[in-house]
């Protein structure tokens, strides 16, 4: 069943990465992120942001299917020094990287819900700024999605 709010995982989502990964300087939603400018923004900080939605349907039951949200998380980290930036932030990143992990894959935000899982995920980005230079910020996605079962009309 669906929840009756469905966007209500994003501020579950947001609350335990705050709880559960020390150490950022900001967990943010979509709204946060219209805000940055030229990835000006506090770092190492996650911004969490619904990736859209697909469907699976049951090959025994035609009415039943499962609706299957992603959630993307963007990891921000910046280091503006020269020459090692890219290897410096990589090492920053790859602890929180591994608390994202353990926090979410598994969890269950929504009584409806089954249990969040990551899946595969892109590759890290350089930010750039508008007048596309590196900004100095690479971002790490990671991708989790999260189920609902879900009857159709008969």
């Amino acid at each position: 069943m669906l929840p009756e709010n469905f966007l209500a995982a994003e501020p579950l989502i947001i609350d335990r990465v705050k709880t559960e990964v020390p150490g950022l300087a900001g967990v943010m939603s979509r709204v946060d992120l219209l805000h940055v400018r030229d990835w000006t923004q506090l770092a190492p900080a996650v911004h969490v942001l619904y990736g859209g939605l697909g469907v699976e349907p049951s090959d025994d039951v035609p009415t039943l299917i499962k609706v299957v949200q992603s959630w993307v998380l963007w990891l921000c980290v910046r280091n503006v020094a020269s020459g090692r930036a890219t290897e410096a932030m990589r090492e920053e990143a790859g602890p929180h990287l591994s608390q994202l992990i353990e926090a979410l894959h598994g969890w269950k935000p929504l009584a409806q819900a089954q249990r969040m899982r990551l899946v595969r995920s892109p590759e890290p980005v350089a930010a750039r700024t508008k007048d596309d230079k590196f900004s100095g910020a690479m971002l790490f996605p990671l991708v989790f999605t999260l189920s609902f079962p879900t009857r159709g009309a008969s």
